[in-house]
C-alpha cells in the first residue's frame, strides 16, 4: 500500500498506462465514487490494483500480485513503481 500525490483519475490513468506497457491484459475494471478496482492477468500472475481517494489530489493504491496461491511481491513492487515514474512523468511529485 502506498499514498500518491496525485487525483484518483490521474492514477487510474497511469496505472492503466503501466500495466499495459508491462504487456498485462485488462481483465476487469470496476468504479464507484469510493474507489476503483482494476484486475489484470500478466504471463501466470494475476494483478490487483486497489485505488481509494483520501483527498480530492491523494490517492491511496494497493496493488497485490498473486501467482497461483502465492503473493507475488515483486510484480507489485515493479507495478507501482511504474505507475509512479508515469506520474513523475506527467508532473506529480515522487
Amino acid at each position: 500500500m502506498t499514498t500518491l500525490p496525485a487525483p484518483i483519475a490521474k492514477v487510474r490513468e497511469c496505472a492503466l498506462q503501466a500495466l499495459e506497457s508491462m504487456n498485462a491484459t485488462l481483465a476487469y475494471r470496476y468504479e464507484t465514487d469510493e474507489k476503483v478496482v482494476v484486475r489484470a492477468t500478466l504471463l501466470e500472475r494475476q494483478i490487483r490494483a486497489e485505488l481509494k481517494p483520501i483527498a480530492a489530489d491523494t490517492t491511496r493504491i494497493v496493488v497485490v500480485t498473486m501467482r497461483g496461491h502465492e503473493v507475488d511481491r515483486l510484480t507489485s513492487s515493479l507495478v507501482l513503481e511504474a505507475i509512479e515514474l508515469r506520474l513523475q512523468d506527467a508532473g506529480y511529485p515522487a
